[in-house]
């Protein structure tokens, strides 16, 4: 089993390559990995919930649904939280510092940057 960090640091709204690390997420527990998404910069926009048919993007909350149930992680920045001034979030999105964040990078196996 290998700690797979799935890192977010762009703005969902310009394309969908976020959706797509979302759904990499569920995918890779298929092989008993452990899975934690994390968003930092304006990645944090990843953690707010949209309507899809007003921004015109697919929504997240697809996969992001069976998150809890496959043990998937889902950690937010507050640095970049208060950078931006997002307040309202997806409630199974975990806020941390970013020392949390560095420590949960240096620790994983692999990580891949979206």
């Amino acid at each position: 089993m290998k700690h797979v960090v799935l890192l977010l640091r762009h703005t969902p709204l310009n394309h969908i390559k976020n959706l797509e690390a979302f759904r990499l997420g569920l995918g890779l527990t298929l092989g008993h990995n452990e899975v934690t998404v994390a968003m930092l910069d304006e990645g944090v926009f990843n953690a707010v919930s949209f309507h899809p048919e007003v921004v015109d993007r697919p929504e997240v909350a697809e996969f992001v649904s069976y998150y809890e149930a496959v043990g998937v992680r889902q950690l937010v920045e507050r640095e970049s939280l208060e950078k931006y001034g997002v307040t309202r979030l997806r409630e199974d999105v975990q806020t941390v510092d970013r020392k949390e964040i560095i420590a949960t990078l240096r620790t994983a196996d692999v990580v891949i940057p979206f």
